[in-house]
């Protein structure tokens, strides 16, 4: 066709080709988000009893179960549906059309685990928060804790453990209910121990090496978060096999009308 002044075309190396994976309809979206949720609530409950048990951590009493528990689950759906439709949903698309796919999930989980880690801003004060720049202090004073090598790691590498295991999910599944299911276990625990517990005095000194303030960063939860990876891998690869051997049994032959 003649070419006219008004039509744009764009040069062919800059076009981006069509080498990502697309999310697909999930059979067994239900399986896997319960699944994916029990799976992280069974392990992290565990951990929160034995710190328990053991003295570690205590209820702060009263505990209005039926509203942390709400609240916790709430928080949980929408936090969970939300970041993982944006970053494992969208741009862990992206990065899948331009990389590898051990590389685009390598690079998703460190943008997963250094967002995070920004955000996570509780116990920071602003020393002048009636200024216009607090908003200035309060990201400086965050980005400050990347100084502490020992406090930036317990918490950074837990997170990125965790964007590794939601990133490999959404891969080997090519849908997101598998990684919503996980996080939003993670999610709901963690927000429900972090509610009704409080730390015993006694163990301070012990409580950034194997678990955080935060309740989320330590040696513990990273021994949990690794087990949770296993155990995503194991039911990644079965449901995988058994998807597979049922397309390749031959279907019976339909009998002869009479």
């Amino acid at each position: 066709p003649r070419p006219y002044p008004w039509r744009l075309r764009l040069p062919a190396h800059s076009i981006a080709q069509n080498r990502s994976q697309p999310l697909s309809p999930n059979a067994h979206a239900c399986l896997h988000l319960t699944t994916g949720f029990l799976l992280t609530t069974s392990l992290f409950m565990l951990m929160g009893w034995l710190l328990l048990i053991t003295g570690w951590f205590s209820l702060i009493h009263p505990v209005d179960w039926i509203r942390a528990t709400q609240k916790s689950l709430l928080s949980a759906t929408v936090i969970s549906f939300t970041e993982q439709w944006i970053l494992m949903g969208i741009i862990l698309g992206v990065f899948l059309r331009e990389m590898k796919p051990i590389s685009a999930c390598f690079s998703v989980s460190l943008f997963f685990a250094f967002i995070h880690f920004l955000l996570d801003n509780k116990g920071i004060q602003v020393p002048r928060p009636e200024e216009l720049d607090a908003g200035f202090q309060l990201l400086a004073l965050t980005g400050l804790r990347i100084m502490h090598p020992g406090t930036f790691a317990l918490n950074f590498v837990n997170l990125w453990i965790l964007g590794l295991i939601l990133a490999y999910a959404r891969y080997r599944t090519a849908s997101l209910w598998l990684p919503i299911g996980i996080y939003a276990g993670w999610l709901f625990i963690l927000g429900l121990f972090q509610s009704i517990t409080t730390i015993n005095g006694v163990y301070l000194s012990h409580t950034d090496v194997f678990i955080g303030a935060n309740k989320q960063s330590g040696i513990l939860p990273l021994c949990l978060l690794i087990a949770t990876g296993l155990l995503v891998h194991v039911f990644v690869q079965f449901s995988t096999e058994n998807h597979n051997t049922s397309d390749k049994q031959p279907h019976p032959a339909s009998e002869p009308t009479v």
